[in-house]
Order: C-alpha cells, then sequence, then structure tokens
C-alpha cells in the first residue's frame, strides 16, 4: 500500500553553503503503475508523448487536424510543473518509457522494465530456440576440453546430460534451491531468447526500401509532377535506407558470436549483459522505425500523394541521421 514519505532529496545545496537541502514530498513506493500526472493539461486527453524523427522525447497536443509538438526539454513552457515536484520525477520516466512502448498517454501503464528488476520472459518459442543454442555451445565447449586433454568426444546424449547436471546438480543443498551455475545459464538463455524476439519484430524494411524505390521510379514518370529535387531526395535516401536493418543484423551477429566464443563459460555475468543490452537496443530500432514503415507502406504507387511523400522523405532522413546506428563491437577481446 502507498504511503507519504516523510522528505525525499532532490537538490543538495552546494558543501557549506547554510541553506537546507531542497526536499519534496512524494508517494512511495517509486515508480508508480502507471502516468497518472496531477497537472491538468498533462492528463488531457489530446495529449501524449512520443519520439521525433531526431530520436528526442517530444509532447504532442492534437488540436483538431493541428498537432502542436514540444520539445521535453522545453517543456516547461508548456505545462507548469514545478521542479522536484511529483509530476516532475515522473516526467522524468517518460523516455526511459518510450524505449520499451511507441507512444504514452495519461494513465498509461508504466512499462514493467521500469518497475521490475526482472525483465518480462521471452516468448516460449524464442526460449526454445535460445537453450537448443546454448547446449549446442555447451556441447562444444566440453568437445574443445576433452581435445584439449586428448580425449574421445562426447556423444550428443552426453552432452545433454552435463548440461542437466550443471543445471540441476545441488538443487536440493543449495540456499535458494538453484544452483548458480544454473541460474546463470537460465538467465544466459533468456537473455538471447530476447534477443531473438527483439529481431523478429524489427519492421520490414526491405519491403520499405522497395516502396521508396517504386515511388521514385514513379516519380520519374509522372510529367504531371516534374519533382526533380523530390527525385533527388528519394534518390539519397535509397543510399542509407539499408542503416538500420544492418543494425540490426550485426546486433544479431554480435549476440550469437558472443555467446559462441570459447571464453563465454568463463564471463557468464557479462554476456548476459550485453545480451540485455543488444535487446534493448534492437527493441529501440524497432519502435522507431514502425511508424515510418507503416506510412511508406501505406504509400500507394499508383496514386500517391506527393506532398505527404515529401514530408515523409525528410523525416525519414533525420530518422536516418539519429545515433541509433553506431558500431559497437563489445565482444570478447582475444
Amino acid at each position: 500500500m502507498s504511503r507519504r514519505a516523510t522528505e525525499i532529496e532532490t537538490s543538495p545545496m552546494p558543501p557549506g553553503d547554510a541553506a537546507p537541502m531542497e526536499t519534496v514530498p512524494i508517494l512511495l513506493p517509486w515508480p508508480p503503475r502507471s502516468f497518472d500526472f496531477d497537472t491538468p493539461i498533462l492528463r488531457a486527453s489530446n495529449v501524449h508523448f512520443e519520439r521525433n524523427a531526431d530520436a528526442e522525447t517530444s509532447l504532442i497536443r492534437r488540436i483538431g487536424r493541428v498537432r502542436i509538438v514540444v520539445d521535453f526539454d522545453r517543456l516547461h513552457t508548456f505545462a507548469p510543473v514545478a521542479h522536484g515536484s511529483r509530476d516532475f520525477h515522473l516526467l522524468n520516466l517518460v523516455p526511459d518509457a518510450l524505449r520499451f512502448v511507441e507512444r504514452v498517454e495519461p494513465f498509461d501503464a508504466l512499462p514493467p522494465q521500469l518497475w521490475s528488476d526482472d525483465p518480462p520472459p521471452a516468448p516460449e518459442a524464442y526460449l526454445r530456440t535460445a537453450t537448443a543454442r546454448l547446449l549446442r555451445v555447451l556441447a562444444a565447449h566440453v568437445e574443445r576440453s576433452d581435445r584439449a586433454q586428448r580425449s574421445l568426444p562426447l556423444a550428443r546424449s552426453d552432452h545433454r546430460r552435463i548440461f542437466e547436471r550443471a543445471a540441476l546438480q545441488q538443487a536440493d543443498t543449495a540456499p535458494d534451491g538453484l544452483h548458480p551455475l544454473a541460474r546463470q545459464l537460465q538467465h544466459l538463455a533468456n537473455a538471447h531468447a530476447g534477443v531473438l524476439a527483439a529481431f523478429a519484430e524489427q519492421p520490414d524494411y526491405p519491403a520499405m526500401a522497395q516502396r521508396i524505390d517504386h515511388l521514385r521510379r514513379r516519380l520519374g514518370v509522372n510529367h504531371h509532377c516534374p519533382d526533380v529535387l523530390l527525385s533527388q531526395a528519394l534518390q539519397a535516401l535509397l543510399a542509407q535506407i539499408e542503416k538500420p536493418g544492418q543494425t540490426a543484423t550485426r546486433l544479431l551477429q554480435q549476440a550469437e558470436a558472443d555467446i559462441w566464443h570459447p571464453m563465454a563459460l568463463h564471463d557468464l555475468p557479462g554476456v548476459i549483459h550485453r545480451q540485455r543490452v543488444r535487446e534493448a537496443r534492437l527493441r529501440d530500432l524497432a519502435l522507431f522505425w514502425h511508424r515510418s514503415c507503416r506510412e511508406w507502406l501505406s504509400e500507394r504507387v499508383e496514386r500517391p500523394n506527393w506532398r505527404h511523400i515529401e514530408l515523409l522523405a525528410r523525416s525519414t532522413q533525420r530518422r536516418l541521421a539519429a545515433p541509433l546506428y553506431d558500431e559497437e563491437d563489445d565482444a570478447f577481446e582475444d
């Protein structure tokens, strides 16, 4: 049950200053389970938060067909939210929430990743696939060890028994009922299953690129709309449009290479952490591109809306320039 805290420090004064710290009472436990703002304008039904084409958080207010866009760092000019208030702390959770959902509306539930230390389980199909791959990794690791000792390689059934013994040995005597190695192997299987599920959630990047190419070709033969600049813009997009798909594929390949590395089993916590980071990046990438892919695929080549295509091309160009595709090779060092 929620209770009111006595005081929570939000901005301590510099050392040596005699003034007391600024404190603001808020409800515990924190964070709450929903974005139940107190400020009236943040509770309005025509207000929501989303990420703009630069991957930055924005507040959107809809008035008829008009969308008022307010940058997150200028939100104080739009909503009277006092520094250190409950709404102030709740607003700070919005950018993190947008890493897991496409938009945040008033009274939406917080994503479970923000209030639970345990990530949500991956779908059973991906968990089975990840477990099967981990079994093959363990089998290869045992086989390498056997070769090093000049012993005969084990049969596949022996590999499975080794994994089962590692996962269940001393389960009855361990303080929490499960051997630490078994827990780490289970966490690794769950983490890799999350990577596989996040990769499967990526939008259809090749179809988006194909639609842009078809529209460019259509524009080239459309004598009623000889827009050379738009044609050049679409051509420039085609030269970069594979970037998000290549990034997603690279993250999956890094995840696969990480668990197959000979030293992976000697640093299970590190491998698990890197798998979680890759899963977060893949989900972030998918959320960032779902809307653009939907809009491009909704454009009919037979009757295109060139005005909308021009706006969509500008937005897509900004999305391609967002800092989501940085090369990060965090695999093991040889």
